[in-house]
């Protein structure tokens, strides 16, 4: 028997602020189950003119709650020498 993963993709959320150059900010996903492949990036939005803008994904930490339910949580830091809004996007592969 051939058992085919089911993919889920999309925005999770949108930085509502300007982040600052080194500025941080954390994160909550949950909605996966145990045993699910999860990713997680972070897209600076680019405008005309300007500097290049970076953003890395840190501290990611997986929970599981006693009633089964899981939780990653993530920090968002730009790395970037200007400010800049952004994008995050999750996706899972469950069997």
């Amino acid at each position: 028997m051939i058992i085919m993963p089911t993919v889920i993709y999309g925005p999770s959320g949108t930085s509502v602020n300007f982040l600052s150059p080194g500025a941080e900010e954390n994160w909550v996903l949950w909605g996966f189950s145990w045993g699910d492949v999860v990713e997680i990036s972070a897209h600076p939005f680019s405008w005309s003119g300007g500097q290049n803008r970076k953003l890395i994904v840190t501290n990611v930490e997986s929970e599981a709650a006693p009633d089964g339910s899981r939780r990653i949580f993530f920090t968002v830091r730009n790395t970037g020498s200007s400010e800049l809004n952004y994008g995050v996007f999750t996706s899972w592969i469950r069997a």
